[in-house]
């Protein structure tokens, strides 16, 4: 039977594997965001990353703002400078603004492709 503290170590740890299913990133973004500084794991003997519940956490919010377009320099402010709930409130309010306007701008281009489309001679244009 394995002892208390080695039974506490297995459950509060997880490795790269278990973390990258849960974030739904691979295993190289995961080593990258630590190449780069913004995850620490710890190491075992063998060499295998483990990543306590703060480290699984922070990876999953990485994931998270990275799948909102934010630059790993926004995420890096969010995660080490904002450190109030609600300075990142209102980091995470402009950040998103920012990205809901230039989604809007993508929108919008978009939007007139199809317009065009719409009114264009289709035979002409497949014959071009």
């Amino acid at each position: 039977m394995p002892s208390a503290k080695r039974l506490y170590a297995v459950q509060t740890s997880s490795t790269i594997a278990q973390v990258a299913t849960l974030a739904g990133v691979t295993f190289r973004a995961l080593r990258y965001y630590e190449e780069v500084g913004l995850l620490s794991p710890t190491r075992d003997r063998s060499g295998t990353r483990l990543f306590d519940r703060r480290q699984s956490d922070k990876a999953l919010m990485i994931a998270r703002l990275r799948r909102m377009d934010l630059s790993l320099a926004d995420i890096r402010w969010f995660l080490d400078v904002e450190t109030t709930d609600e300075g990142r409130r209102r980091f995470l309010d402009r950040a998103l603004n920012e990205q809901l306007t230039r989604l809007r701008g993508k929108y919008a281009e978009v939007q007139s492709m199809v317009d065009q489309l719409a009114s264009a001679d289709l035979v002409s244009l497949s014959a071009a």
